[in-house]
């Protein structure tokens, strides 16, 4: 996955992008541990990782709620609103 109008966006935001890639690219998400794999975790994850770290034990019997929920911190921290406010239906606004 990419940004459609990488100029826009931060560190942060790339980072958080190519996570969520990573993570789905690899069905991290049918695992047990969505961040098992990663030895290193750059900036723009830390959030979406304490949180899932802090939550972990917390929802055994909810993982899918704890897994959408560090997938939509990572959506987020990657698409945030002065992002998406540059598309229309879809297609971006120059």
């Amino acid at each position: 996955m990419t940004h459609l109008l990488p100029t826009l966006i931060g560190v942060k935001e790339e980072d958080a992008l190519e996570v969520l890639s990573i993570q789905l690219s690899n069905q991290k998400y049918l695992s047990s541990n969505i961040f098992q794999g990663f030895t290193e975790l750059p900036d723009g994850a830390t959030v979406a990782y304490q949180y899932y770290s802090d939550n972990r034990r917390e929802s055994e019997s909810d993982d899918a709620a704890l897994k959408r929920q560090t997938a939509f911190i990572l959506v987020s921290t990657a698409l945030p609103d002065a992002y998406l406010e540059h598309f229309s239906n879809g297609e971006a606004i120059n």
